[in-house]
């Protein structure tokens, strides 16, 4: 079976010959843009200025002239580094800004005032990295600093959102299949978050839950969570825009390695029941049949692995930066003691262990092809499998339930920006997501299943599979053109996505199921 996308690409089609014309503040979603406002000690603006912008962590240069305005404006520029900014004109004191940092799809607005020779000019910054927004988008932007302080759990990605109070999980929060948090805002659904990696839509469009390719966390340089006013360029969604930027090398060779570990062994298998009912609550009472309190899933033995490095190949000209995470985790189980002896193993354990392996990777290349033109590459890998989700066995139901599931997912980006002339900046960009299988169910052994309930419940059996896939294909193009206070940007994107497979989710009965009268309490072999 395969399925196309019936409505993406008419309503792309018109998107690409769209004419859109914004203030400053709609920018591209994985660059900033910086204006320069230069006037003298009378207050009037100064006609050509020559203004030089400069990363300090990459070397690129931008120079322009300030207009009949006396504004310049410097638009594609990377987050990556800070910025060093100089204003030159005859007769006037030069003026030097440095250590300017950029946000994601923002402007920076750099006031300068110059003073004639000898005197002390004056400089005015505001809407950079530490400033305000200047426009309605409402959300919340985590930078690389404050994604690696705060500790999450799982080091999921999916997690940070929910550090902006608008947003909360979503109902099953989403471990069930693909190990990650599902998260939502106001009234929406699950499915209605669009993700943007780098500028280009990373969604997995198959199922809409969560982006088809799980980036590493160390591989962040700037995340932002919008729940709404936000800029058309996220595109495809009625829901909230989860916007990721990767980190790209620089001059200084820069990386760091983090292992963790939380050992089964020294985890309590049960609690007291002491304190079961708070004091504050004097109609709460203990159950006389409660002895203990024992916890899911414990043991619980987790081990992750990550590492980033980044820095030149050539410098001020070509960079990378590649980060990996490896993710091993042993879940612990119980079986029900009303389970009849034949479903237990012939040892008699109770216990049933299930592994979890995920691999990570996401690796960057930024070169300068001319000193008007970028090229960057990137490509992620996701690839991890579940030998019991969601504790599928454990309970009432025997070993013979256990089933794998598997997700293997890559994407590819280009982007290629070019400065046409100092005032008209072209940003081209094309990614290919992977996802095959986007959804793998595979039994253990694959047998009918059987049911009973009543007094001695069990499930035996599985007989459910399937194997879907996802491929996605986009190219979006921008053009931005600036005069003086001015900013126009004309673009469009395209996107071509096809699914198919087997089965559905989370799996197609093949071989049935069966469920017993609940009075009868006879061996399987002679259930009827």
């Amino acid at each position: 079976m395969t399925i196309e996308n019936p409505f993406r690409l008419p309503l792309l089609l018109i998107a690409l010959f769209a004419f859109i014309a914004a203030p400053v503040a709609a920018q591209s979603p994985n660059t900033g843009t910086m204006i320069v406002k230069v006037v003298d000690q009378t207050g009037a603006v100064v006609k050509g200025a020559k203004v030089s912008v400069v990363n300090t962590a990459t070397g690129a240069v931008r120079e322009v002239v300030s207009g009949d305005e006396g504004s310049a404006t410097i638009a594609g520029l990377s987050l990556t580094g800070e910025y060093t900014v100089t204003v030159a004109m005859t007769g006037f004191t030069s003026e030097d800004v440095t250590g300017l940092a950029l946000r994601a799809g923002e402007t920076a607005t750099v006031k300068v005032k110059l003073v004639a020779g000898g005197g002390k000019s004056e400089v005015t910054v505001y809407g950079t990295a530490e400033g305000v927004r200047a426009d309605p988008q409402i959300g919340r932007r985590l930078d690389s600093p404050q994604i690696d302080e705060t500790p999450i759990l799982g080091r999921k990605v999916t997690t940070l959102p929910l550090l902006n109070s608008a947003f909360r999980q979503a109902k099953g929060t989403g471990d069930l299949f693909v190990n990650q948090t599902y998260f939502v805002t106001g009234a929406g659904s699950r499915r209605t978050t669009t993700v943007t990696l780098d500028g280009a839509n990373n969604d997995e469009a198959w199922g809409r839950q969560t982006m088809i390719a799980t980036v590493p966390l160390g591989a962040i340089q700037e995340m932002t969570v919008l729940s709404n006013a936000f800029s058309s360029e996220f595109g495809w969604t009625a829901g909230p825009a989860l916007n990721i930027v990767t980190k790209s090398g620089t001059n200084g060779l820069h990386g760091e390695r983090l292992f963790m570990s939380r050992p089964g062994g020294m985890q309590a298998k049960t609690f007291s029941t002491r304190n079961f009912c708070a004091p504050s609550v004097f109609t709460c009472l203990t159950p006389t049949t409660l002895t203990a309190i024992n916890p899911v899933d414990i043991p619980d033995a987790l081990s992750q692995v990550s590492g980033s490095i980044g820095g030149p190949i050539v410098r001020d000209k070509t960079f990378f930066f590649a980060t990996a995470d490896y993710t091993r985790q042993d879940r612990t189980t119980f079986l029900s003691t009303t389970l009849p002896a034949f479903l237990l193993p012939a040892d008699g354990n109770l216990a049933y262990t299930g592994h979890y392996r995920q691999t990570l990777f996401n690796g960057r290349l930024d070169h300068k092809l001319t000193p008007s033109q970028t090229l960057m590459a990137r490509m992620n890998i996701d690839r991890f499998d579940d030998d019991n989700p969601q504790d599928a066995v454990g309970g009432t139901n025997a070993p013979s339930v256990a089933r794998r599931y598997a997700r293997r997912s890559w994407t590819a980006q280009l982007n290629h920006t070019s400065v046409l002339r100092a005032n008209l900046l072209n940003e081209a960009r094309f990614a290919y997501l992977n996802g095959d299988p986007v959804t793998l169910w595979e039994a253990q052994t694959l047998s009918t299943t059987y049911t009973r309930s009543g007094s001695v419940p069990f499930t035996i059996g599985q007989s459910r599979a399937s194997d879907l896939f996802g491929h996605q294909a986009q190219f979006s193009d921008t053009l931005s053109w600036s005069r003086g206070i001015h900013y126009l940007r004309f673009g469009g994107s395209v996107i071509h996505h096809t699914s198919g497979g087997t089965g559905s989710e989370p799996g197609t009965a093949i071989l049935g199921t069966f469920t017993f009268k609940n009075t009868t309490t006879a061996p399987f072999g002679q259930l009827t």
